[in-house]
């Protein structure tokens, strides 16, 4: 492994293995803090900050059609077990699901 080219394949092949891992470790994890949810709003509001995040709370009721104290409640269980975080900007957010 000498050339440029060589190593550009090979860092290439092994970046595009590791999205793979990541991204299987990283829909497991969702899908294991998913079952730990007891109300249907609290997975709907989790998995509309994953893939819109991050969100301010009028966004989210709004995109969700649902009720300001549905969302109030779905955001204070899911920053109770540690699984979003509101930063200084009023913006909610998914924390990591894989340590």
């Amino acid at each position: 492994m000498g050339s440029v080219d060589e190593w550009e394949v090979f860092v290439e092949g092994l970046a595009s293995e590791l999205v793979s891992v990541l991204r299987r470790r990283l829909y497991g994890a969702h899908l294991n803090r998913l079952r730990d949810f007891g109300a249907p709003s609290e997975k709907l509001v989790y998995l509309y900050l994953v893939l819109a995040g991050p969100q301010r709370f009028t966004t989210i009721r709004r995109g969700l059609a649902l009720g300001e104290r549905t969302v109030d409640i779905a955001l204070r269980r899911l920053r109770e077990r540690g699984y979003v975080t509101q930063d200084s900007k009023f913006l909610y957010w998914i924390k990591d699901a894989i340590s």
